[in-house]
């Protein structure tokens, strides 16, 4: 079962991401990197791109790849393409049956992915942790994240690689035996690919895989011939590949061992030239039971010491202990990351309480000292008013006595002469006393206005952005939002200036005039 599961998902994988024959994509990017010669991020990428065309029939060359794209990278600090750098490595540990070497190269690029917060990366990259796991038996593990990257792919709208990542969970559930869980899940997939032709092929042999675990070998041989019928008719070498190993497993088992036998000895070729040891355990273990059941003993007993030998070197108790280190590594790594999150989040909050008060306190300063001002300026007022009273006192008096001595007109015309004198005189009083009034008001409008317009703004930016830093928010926005709080600091300093600065040359307007009195 193994066997079939590494081959759907690499059937799967490549066909999401090429269009065309392997050798003619990899044949092009050779082309342009011979063109490409800058040392640049787009002789990284095209690296890396080499790499995954490469990674499952050639990985050691692709490997060679990889290893030149990461260290590239590296060099122009492009931490994006040393990420893929190290993704590419994994899948050649992986084609090749390293699980550890593959799960440690995984972890490395996730680590890079996470620092660099790049969805799409961190999505893909779960789904190749998740065939570490499917190599190693962990369904459990595997299903997680299989199941992680399927959300993310979903959410980021990218169809095909959700597609992909059902198929892996289908594998999974077919390995546990959930079998109606596994069929609905390939349906799924299949129905997802569809409309770009993509993975038609491998679910339909994949669902023939579930009828064979359920013992219906007529359905299982319906799926598979059809399955074979489009891979033929598309020239695709590994789907023509993988349905004659689904197609011989069905023969073994109604005891058609000579077909089958050759059908698994050209899975084995291919697998040995291309050094893929997980396609070789399982094909050695296929011929192990096609000769026992031939009364082959002896050449069943190396077959099946062939098997184990490959198995032992895929999946030992060592193995699993190293790739249980480096997940607990990696684990730990993302609890550290999340502790300094958190202390981060906590230094910033203290931060804006902080400003916030230092805002507050500015805030109740200036209402204090605009009830002062407006207390002065009606003091002012009242004095003013009194005055006129006075004035319009004095003039009374004064056409009483003019009535009162009409009979004396000489004396009249020179009390007339002097009374307007005296009239002129507080005249010029009272249109100075008005004047110096009607300055005073145009400074208080001004600073009302100023309170009301100019003081609101920068207040409200600085309470929004503060009610935004409270959020979760990344560290890459915190970080804008405590610039603009900044700004808005500074600009209720330059407001709270401005105010001051009206206030006082409405004071000094004022006491000019008044001290010229």
């Amino acid at each position: 079962m193994n066997f079939r599961i590494f081959f759907n998902t690499v059937a799967l994988i490549m066909s999401c991401f090429s269009g065309h024959c392997q050798l003619t994509v990899a044949d092009s990017l050779k082309r342009q990197l011979a063109i490409h010669i800058s040392k640049d991020s787009s002789r990284v990428k095209l690296l890396n791109d080499l790499a995954f065309e490469r990674y499952f029939d050639h990985p050691t060359e692709a490997a060679n790849d990889a290893t030149e794209a990461g260290a590239l990278a590296d060099q122009i600090d492009f931490p994006k393409g040393l990420a893929q750098s190290y993704r590419m490595l994994g899948l050649t540990f992986w084609a090749q049956a390293n699980l550890s070497g593959a799960l440690g190269y995984f972890i490395k690029a996730l680590k890079l992915a996470d620092s660099l917060r790049n969805p799409q990366l961190q999505a893909d990259i779960n789904g190749n942790m998740g065939l570490v796991y499917i190599g190693m038996g962990n369904f459990d593990m595997a299903l997680k994240y299989f199941s992680t990257s399927l959300s993310e792919q979903q959410r980021l709208r990218n169809t095909l690689r959700a597609a992909a990542m059902l198929n892996n969970i289908g594998d999974c559930y077919l390995s546990m035996r959930k079998y109606d869980s596994a069929l609905a899940i390939y349906g799924k997939s299949l129905e997802l690919g569809k409309p770009k032709k993509f993975g038609i092929a491998t679910n339909t042999r994949n669902i023939g895989n579930v009828y064979e675990a359920l013992g219906d070998f007529d359905q299982a041989l319906v799926y598979y011939y059809r399955a074979k019928a489009i891979s033929d008719s598309l020239s695709d070498r590994r789907g023509m590949t993988l349905v004659r190993k689904s197609i011989a497993s069905v023969l073994f088992l109604r005891k058609q061992y000579e077909p089958a036998e050759r059908l698994v000895q050209e899975c084995l070729d291919i697998a040995l030239k291309s050094r893929l040891k997980a396609v070789v355990r399982d094909s050695y273990e296929l011929l192990s039971k096609i000769a026992k059941s031939k009364g082959r003993t002896d050449r069943s007993l190396e077959y099946f010491n062939l098997f184990t030998l490959y198995r032992d070197s895929i999946q030992n108790l060592t193995e699993s202990a190293r790739i249980a280190s480096i997940q607990l590594e990696y684990e730990t790594h993302r609890k550290q990351v999340e502790i300094n999150s958190l202390k981060a989040q906590s230094q910033l909050k203290t931060s804006l309480l902080i400003v916030a008060s230092v805002a507050l306190f500015i805030i109740l300063a200036l209402l204090l000292n605009t009830i002062q001002n407006y207390r002065k300026l009606k003091a002012r007022n009242d004095e003013i008013l009194t005055l006129n009273e006075e004035i319009r006192a004095q003039q009374e008096e004064v056409v009483l006595q003019r009535d009162s001595l009409v009979d004396r007109n000489i004396k009249i015309e020179s009390l007339h002469t002097e009374l307007s004198k005296i009239n002129e005189a507080l005249q010029t009083k009272v249109a100075t006393h008005y004047a110096a009034l009607s300055d005073q008001n145009k400074h208080f409008e001004h600073y009302a206005f100023v309170v009301s317009h100019h003081l609101r703004a920068p207040l409200a930016r600085v309470l929004g952005i503060i009610n935004l830093l409270e959020k979760d928010l990344p560290d890459v926005e915190k970080n804008q939002l405590m610039r603009h709080l900044k700004t808005a600091s500074e600009d209720l300093d330059a407001v709270v200036r401005s105010v001051n600065q009206a206030l006082q040359q409405g004071m000094n307007s004022y006491d000019d005039i008044n001290g010229g009195r």
